[in-house]
């Protein structure tokens, strides 16, 4: 009994001492993609603005580099916001707010103010829903952040003019299902399982994705699982890439 006894402390010891090598490896990889992801557009900043306060722009040269740096900061923004909500994920942090709403209308008014922001208005968005609109029970920000993510997503897919289409449709009576599909460059088939991994970002070789935190698709992963819901990515041909998600019906 008591060799049994010490076999089992000293397994606990190997399982606590593994458990704290993996977390310690997270912590690691999290803390090189944090630092990569905000120093590329701090650096940018910086020696932008050093330009114009040395006056070594001047002009509507200076006017240029100042507005370069609103982009960056812009973009700086979205990906603190981005790293924020993964880690809200990651600690189970998520206040839960779930209400009633009719997702046709929700979903109409999200795509709206998305576009409204957009500086490429060569791109349509179509949304394709039943006559009937459905009732779900769901939190509308977390909604609205798969949503939004999915959108972006889409958009670095496409060069020039596009289409994006969201198509809402019920399954089995319990889940409604949205489809967000654009005719972009799509996706390798090797790179399908990948894309929902945090920091993950396609090769630039192979696509246009590249142009973000490499968070997006994780948070919408995460915002899906916190609905209890499941999501997918299938590769269209020719080009094209739809995102199904699922969401239950109240």
């Amino acid at each position: 009994v008591r060799e049994q006894e010490v076999y089992d402390l000293v397994h606990s010891f190997k399982e606590m001492a593994l458990k704290l090598e993996q977390l310690e490896s997270i912590r690691a990889e999290l803390l090189a993609g944090v630092t990569h992801e905000l120093k590329t557009p701090v650096t940018s900043i910086s020696g932008l603005l050093q330009a114009v306060n040395d006056k070594v722009v001047t002009g509507e040269e200076a006017k240029e580099f100042l507005a370069i740096s609103l982009q960056e900061t812009n973009r700086l923004q979205k990906r603190v916001g981005d790293l924020l909500d993964f880690n809200s994920f990651a600690a189970n942090a998520i206040p839960v707010n779930k209400k009633p709403c009719f997702i046709g209308e929700s979903v109409k008014e999200m795509v709206y103010q998305w576009s409204i922001i957009q500086d490429n208005s060569d791109i349509e968005v179509a949304i394709d829903k039943p006559e009937e609109d459905f009732e779900v029970y769901t939190d509308t920000l977390r909604l609205q952040q798969i949503l939004i993510n999915l959108l972006n997503n889409a958009k670095q897919a496409i060069q020039g003019d596009g289409k994006i289409t969201i198509t809402i449709h019920p399954t089995d009576g319990e889940w409604l299902a949205i489809d967000v599909q654009d005719n972009g460059t799509g996706i390798p088939d090797a790179e399908q399982d990948l894309i929902f991994e945090r920091f993950y970002r396609i090769p630039e070789e192979d696509s246009h994705r590249s142009d973000g935190s490499g968070l997006g698709l994780s948070i919408v992963k995460n915002a899906v699982a916190f609905h209890k819901g499941t999501i997918s990515a299938q590769h269209l041909n020719p080009h094209g890439l739809a995102f199904r998600f699922s969401i239950p019906v109240e």
